[in-house]
């Protein structure tokens, strides 16, 4: 099965799919792959790294087979933004997935973010990050 998880920076997207995948399967996440290229926590993000860090995502996106069963993996986990229905609807289309949406508010996300020592340090605008995520947001189901 493939699976699109979206929502607000602090919603829950990771932690959701790390406590549902199973051992083999595929995750692509823009945090994760920025960490991996740079050796920085998983929310530091060089803009020097933005094409390489996007390229690699691209290229995994583009690795599922939208008929999961011929995956070599069981199930794919595709971690995306997806505030805008045009961009859920799309990666769902072109995937033949399952999209799963966090509707958490802003408090509830700055609170998470606020006791996650992964995000401490850095000088982020998780503030912006999150209200902009609720700003570009058109709910529905695709």
């Amino acid at each position: 099965m493939n699976y699109i998880i979206c929502g607000p920076a602090g919603s829950g997207k990771s932690t959701y799919v790390r406590n549902n995948m199973q051992p083999g399967d595929l995750v692509v996440d823009l945090d994760a792959i920025y960490a991996a290229i740079s050796c920085l926590g998983s929310h530091r993000k060089p803009s020097q790294l933005a094409d390489s860090a996007l390229s690699v995502y691209k290229y995994l996106v583009d690795s599922i087979d939208p008929d999961a069963r011929n995956n070599t993996f069981p199930n794919a986990w595709i971690i995306a933004s997806g505030a805008r229905l045009s961009e859920r609807k799309f990666l769902k289309d072109r995937l033949n997935a399952k999209v799963i949406v966090f509707e958490i508010d802003v408090q509830e996300c700055l609170r998470r973010i606020e006791i996650d020592d992964d995000r401490k340090g850095y000088g982020i605008p998780w503030g912006k990050i999150v209200t902009g995520w609720w700003d570009n947001y058109e709910p529905g189901d695709v």
